[in-house]
């Protein structure tokens, strides 16, 4: 078994204290995210880092502390949502010099997709939001419409094809800072390699610097603006 295996399957055996449970649902109400949509999310404290031992091809005091006090995010096979592929982490911390975002997955070639609704259920003409993270996926969740966060697999024409399958009808709508935008464009650039795929697919603008700010901050001009476009 691979060492990314072992760190997937030690984790999804790694006890749900009441601490940690709480801890996530704290990280998660400030920013207005339903802790039961995420399905299964926790927080790792120091007396969890002894699981990541196997792993020791990792930096001494780098690898461990970026899961102390992080946010796990399960990601699930789009096929089947009951398959754990890997997890999504992100450090909740306050220490400014820890790696903040993190991503695992058990293989490397599947796609590592976080999403709101299951692509059996999506009506072919429902519109489809693509977001930059998970967060900002459960952000927009309240729109009523599907989310789907690519992740790492934002650059695979393959996931380009996938979403032209279940929707005709694919908004981006990333962070609204420079990477944010560049990484849009590269999702809308992968679209545009084939007619077919390109066809339907819409960059949405919006004020403030991410959705989860515009949900806390401004969220009926938020939902305004968005709608607007769809």
């Amino acid at each position: 078994m691979k060492d990314g295996e072992k760190f997937i399957d030690l984790l999804s055996n790694v006890i749900y204290t009441q601490e940690n449970i709480d801890r996530a649902k704290r990280y998660l109400s400030v920013r207005k995210i339903d802790f039961k949509s995420l399905k299964h999310p926790w927080v790792l404290t120091g007396s969890d880092i002894s699981v990541f031992k196997v792993l020791g091809r990792y930096p001494v005091g780098r690898y461990p502390e970026v899961f102390i006090n992080s946010l796990f995010v399960p990601i699930v096979d789009i096929e089947d949502d009951k398959e754990l592929i890997g997890y999504d982490v992100r450090y909740c911390g306050d220490e400014s010099n820890r790696l903040r975002f993190v991503k695992f997955k058990k293989n490397y070639e599947s796609l590592f997709l976080y999403y709101t609704h299951n692509f059996s259920e999506i009506d072919k003409d429902c519109p489809v939001i693509i977001t930059e993270s998970a967060i900002d996926a459960e952000s927009v969740r309240g729109f009523g419409l599907p989310v789907v966060s690519p992740l790492n697999a934002m650059n695979h024409v393959r996931f380009c094809a996938v979403l032209r399958a279940i929707s005709s009808k694919i908004y981006v709508m990333y962070d609204n800072d420079e990477t944010g935008l560049q990484s849009a464009k590269k999702i809308i650039k992968n679209f545009s390699v084939d007619k077919e795929l390109s066809t339907g697919v819409k960059l949405i603008s919006y004020t403030g610097k991410d959705p989860n700010y515009c949900l806390c901050n401004q969220e009926t001009l938020f939902k305004s603006m968005v709608t607007s476009q769809l």
